[in-house]
């Protein structure tokens, strides 16, 4: 397991809460395997596992699922490019957070 893996499986999954706990999971899993970035990895924990909060019980538009997965893909997008030498991982993950804070906040 790796976070291109989970990344990618992300992507080709469905756009309901089921993709976001699997990729919960994932997340999960590589914190106690790489924990010198198990800080990025919690922090697309905490996005996914809030998003399945928030609307595992509910019905979601399909144009507002849609967008959600776009935002958590591009976030997992500019973290994977960092973990594979880009950017400082740290770095990147501060640009996330403040993306995030700056955005709708939709997880």
């Amino acid at each position: 397991m790796d976070f291109s893996a989970a990344y990618h499986r992300f992507q080709q999954s469905l756009d309901g809460t089921d993709s976001y706990v699997a990729l919960s999971r994932d997340m999960q899993t590589l914190m106690t395997q790489d924990a010198q970035n198990a800080s990025l990895y919690y922090t697309v924990y905490r996005f996914a596992r809030q998003y399945v909060l928030l609307y595992e019980d509910q019905a979601i538009d399909p144009d507002f699922a849609q967008h959600a997965k776009r935002t958590l893909a591009g976030f997992l997008a500019t973290l994977e490019a960092a973990l594979n030498g880009a950017e400082a991982p740290y770095s990147a993950l501060n640009r996330v957070v403040t993306a995030y804070l700056a955005g709708d906040r939709i997880f």
